[in-house]
């Protein structure tokens, strides 16, 4: 039992330490993007969206500057979703798992989690990339998401398997209770 309070422990720090830089570093991120879309790829376009050396529109590098500055907030948030998956997984392992938790099991949890954990950070960087994206080429916005769609369905799947034991298990004693039930009842009358 001296195992399950600690792995909780840890669980609860490991998320009260990632969860603040997230949110900070995902306002620093919108602001960024704020200015970007609303400042100075209008200000881009006003000046008739010069091209430089004759090869590049202005809104095109303002957008490459941008995706830059913003893949790298969102290389350092990875970090911190990491950890907070891992508490948020440990958190749920300790208190689904019970008694049967063991170090095959926590890395079940981390694992599928870290991909749901991954699949939403690839979701807002897809949002918060898309208007730059378009500023840059188009098209090349349409295909970063088709590819985001076909990885996210290979990653739902994968988190889906490694959770499906343990789902079918806990269902299996839900039912085994509720049919107990019925059958009291049923001896009852």
């Amino acid at each position: 039992m001296w195992e399950k309070d600690r792995i909780y422990a840890d669980s609860q720090r490991k998320i009260h330490e990632s969860f603040p830089k997230i949110i900070v570093n995902l306002a620093v991120a919108f602001i960024i993007w704020l200015l970007a879309v609303l400042v100075f790829q209008p200000l881009g376009d006003f000046l008739g969206n010069p091209f430089i050396f004759g090869l590049i529109g202005m809104k095109a590098i303002i957008s490459g500057v941008v995706i830059i500055a913003l893949v790298i907030i969102l290389l350092k948030i990875l970090k911190n979703i990491l950890m907070l998956t891992d508490g948020i997984s440990d958190m749920v392992a300790v208190k689904f798992m019970k008694d049967d938790l063991n170090e095959e099991k926590l890395q079940h949890y981390r694992s599928g989690f870290r991909g749901l954990g991954y699949v939403l950070l690839a979701i807002i960087a897809y949002m918060f990339f898309l208007p730059l994206l378009a500023g840059i080429f188009a098209a090349l916005a349409g295909i970063v998401l088709v590819l985001l769609i076909i990885w996210a369905i290979f990653v739902v799947i994968r988190v889906g398997n490694i959770f499906s034991e343990d789902i079918e298990r806990k269902a299996a004693e839900i039912t085994k209770k509720f049919e107990k039930t019925e059958n009291k009842e049923s001896e009852e009358e």
